[in-house]
């Protein structure tokens, strides 16, 4: 499976809805179905059918107001990784000015959005050395991604069945062990 396409695709899927999100969405699908297809994933691939059907249902607008309503105005499923580590706490700022630094050194620009913005660290684990790569997905996502797991009381939410892939493919494309330890929270 190759990891950078796998990382590009769901961080593709996770960015704010436009005019042809769910074309888009739909190649990402698509190409995450083939990479894993034949693979021991068939409950990834049942979340990334529902979540390509459910793209089907919205319009446009639609999508974009789902979207804010989910990352944006509910904190507990806020993409911005920090927040679920640290919240306000001083050391947000230090893992903040870390990210920024990563995306420099990485030859990537940043966004409207903070450093730590899921889609963006998605990009940068895909150009990071694999070592590396490990072990920021250890030490920080996988363990803001089970936090803002927990935050989506709403199953019918096609983006709940969106980040619900992110953790096994995350584990099957950086080779991670499952047993990855939890992130010190500092709240």
């Amino acid at each position: 499976m190759k990891a950078d396409l796998v990382l590009e695709s769901l961080a593709a899927m996770l960015e704010y809805p436009g005019g042809k999100s769910s074309q888009n969405a739909e190649a990402c699908c698509d190409l995450l179905e083939g990479e894993i297809s034949g693979r021991a994933q068939a409950p990834v691939l049942e979340s990334l059918r529902r979540f390509r059907t459910a793209l089907g249902i919205f319009s446009a607008e639609e999508l974009e107001e789902l979207y804010t309503r989910t990352f944006d105005l509910n904190p507990v499923c806020s993409l911005d990784i920090g927040w679920h580590l640290y919240a306000e706490n001083y050391d947000r700022g230090t893992f903040l000015v870390e990210m920024r630094n990563a995306l420099k050194e990485h030859g990537l620009s940043e966004s409207t959005e903070l450093p730590d913005h899921l889609p963006t660290v998605l990009r940068l684990l895909a150009r990071m050395e694999e070592g590396r790569a490990k072990a920021l997905a250890s030490t920080s996502v996988l363990p803001a991604l089970r936090i803002m797991t927990k935050g989506f009381s709403d199953s019918s939410n096609p983006y709940a069945a969106l980040v619900s892939v992110i953790e096994p493919l995350l584990r099957t494309t950086l080779d991670l062990e499952s047993g990855v330890p939890a992130h010190d929270d500092h709240r």
